[in-house]
């Protein structure tokens, strides 16, 4: 937090308040109900980012992630800025900072098992597509709205990074099927 605290209040003279609405050094709850906003600072909705924190997806049983139901938002992992660059990753050290030393490897696991899972969904799509391009009538009817689904799936999961909520994110590979 002191380099956080360096950049953004001593050299760059940004107030407490335009990133913290109560003036607390802990972790800030977050609402359920409430939209998760970093676009005062950083322009896009990162709206796939935040349907798979929050574990809401039109249509799928939802499922928060662990760091959501504890009341962390976007900055609590993201707060390792570089000027150059306006939308930073979350880098290891942030699951480190709070889960010790050596959370990194299972963060490796985990998103390799999910890259890994979502190459072959993508295919299982692509493959579904190509056959329903095919179809007519009845099976149209059937597999139209089914490939739809899949699709709008595969862009959330594409797009939202399943560091995001690992569980909800094979959910939906799960539910995509």
């Amino acid at each position: 937090t002191q380099l956080v605290h360096e950049t953004h209040i001593a050299e760059n003279k940004i107030e407490c308040v335009q990133c913290h609405l109560q003036i607390q050094h802990k972790i800030q709850r977050v609402n359920r109900e409430s939209e998760l906003e970093c676009s005062t600072c950083h322009k896009g909705s990162h709206q796939e980012q935040v349907a798979l924190f929050t574990g809401q997806v039109d249509g799928v049983d939802a499922s928060p992630s662990p760091m959501f139901v504890a009341g962390l938002d976007c900055a609590g992992c993201h707060v390792f800025h570089d000027e150059a660059q306006a939308d930073e990753l979350a880098e290891a050290q942030s699951c480190e900072s709070c889960h010790g030393t050596g959370y990194d490897r299972l963060l490796d696991q985990w998103q390799d098992g999910a890259r890994e899972n979502l190459g072959e969904f993508r295919r299982t799509v692509r493959t579904v597509e190509e056959r329903t391009r095919r179809a007519t009538g009845a099976q149209l009817e059937v597999a139209g709205p089914a490939v739809e689904e899949a699709r709008r799936i595969l862009h959330v999961l594409e797009i939202g990074k399943p560091v995001h909520n690992v569980g909800f994110y094979d959910q939906l590979i799960r539910v995509g099927y």
